[in-house]
């Protein structure tokens, strides 16, 4: 039996009269944003399926996060796994920390060890990836953290990006975090990963080079604009801090994308103050917690987007955050062309996860 192709039954979208093209100024990527796309019948299994019946938080819903999606159950039906590598006792089971934070009970409340399946680097010679365990227990979701915790975990981050541009030939480092095998995750135990690169990604390349050439003409930074344009218009709007702005982009290649970024100029996530860390810690709580229970446990990737390493700050650009759910795929006409089909305009799914809880 088909079932529609978009499935998060507590959103009701709105109709587009037609479909529409839009262009992003800060990145050059275009979206097809068209709601017909999301009623297509789809006669395929999905490996994740959002059930959640109603408006509800998935917690309160009547089918069990964990029944919804068998493949990534809650952290409440493991309260221990004897062969996690990352569970606390297990600290053996991974290279030496190069990092940690220490917790008030003597034990740890997140730990930086090398990759032991590393991308580039050696793990033991000379470890370029690296993987942040975010909590001592066996929890899948970040947004179960305390805020101290989710601290915790950016502040590591922080310091693993430091570290990494002071060595020679690092040009860029990526932070990125996987939840859900949709995601590319291959554990459960919530975590992260920092990858340094002796390159300076192409599509990274590109999202810097568009915002130098705008500032060359204008002398305007064109995140200080679209910052500032959000926040004026409003609609796309989710949540703020004094610090911080988080928002549904204009041009979301994905549907219910979340993006953070700091209202005063700044282009460097890594010299962001113990402030701005706090606030950013209390609004990643609550926007991962409402997608959790919007959206009913997505699998999810999430991005920490900085200037490149040997630039300094910079005029014309700022460091990011971006929660990318995954609540669709990406098919042919996006592999190849680069332009991906939106089925839900930013606007409803910012009206959507702005609603209160």
């Amino acid at each position: 039996m088909s079932q529609p192709w978009f499935r998060v039954p507590a959103f009701r979208l709105t109709p587009l009269a037609e479909s529409e093209i839009r262009h992003d100024p800060l990145t050059g990527e275009a979206v097809i944003y068209s709601t017909a796309r999301a009623e297509r019948p789809c006669e395929l299994a999905t490996p994740a399926t959002p059930a959640n019946p109603a408006n509800t938080p998935a917690s309160s819903a009547n089918t069990p996060a964990s029944l919804a999606n068998p493949d990534h159950p809650s952290s409440s039906d493991h309260p221990a796994v004897a062969d996690c590598p990352f569970c606390v006792g297990h600290e053996d089971q991974t290279p030496p920390a190069v990092l940690t934070v220490p917790g008030p009970d003597g034990n740890w409340l997140a730990r930086a060890v090398p990759n032991r399946y590393p991308a580039l680097g050696s793990p033991a010679t000379a470890p370029l990836h690296f993987v942040v365990i975010e909590c001592p227990d066996h929890q899948r979701n970040l947004s179960a953290c305390s805020v101290e915790q989710i601290a915790a975990v950016l502040d590591l981050h922080l310091q693993l990006h430091l570290r990494l541009y002071a060595l020679p030939g690092v040009e860029y480092v990526q932070s990125f975090k996987n939840v859900g095998y949709e995601a590319g995750a291959s554990l459960l135990h919530s975590h992260s990963q920092v990858l340094a690169l002796p390159f300076v990604p192409p599509l990274v390349q590109r999202q810097w080079v568009q915002a130098r050439d705008y500032w060359v003409l204008s002398r305007h930074c064109p995140w200080c604009q679209e910052l500032s344009q959000e926040y004026a218009q409003g609609e796309r709007l989710i949540a703020e801090s004094s610090g911080l702005l988080a928002y549904a982009p204009r041009v979301s290649p994905m549907p219910c994308q979340v993006r953070i970024a700091p209202i005063m100029h700044s282009s460097r996530f890594e010299t962001s103050s113990p402030e701005i860390i706090g606030e950013l810690a209390s609004l990643l709580k609550l926007l991962l917690t409402r997608l959790d229970e919007r959206l009913a446990e997505p699998p999810y990737n999430l991005t920490i987007r900085t200037a490149p390493a040997r630039l300094g700050e910079l005029p014309f650009g700022h460091w990011s955050i971006d929660i990318i759910p995954r609540l669709t795929g990406l098919a042919g006409f996006e592999w190849a062309t680069g332009c991906n089909i939106n089925p839900v305009p930013p606007e409803q799914a910012a009206a959507y996860l702005r609603q209160p809880d």
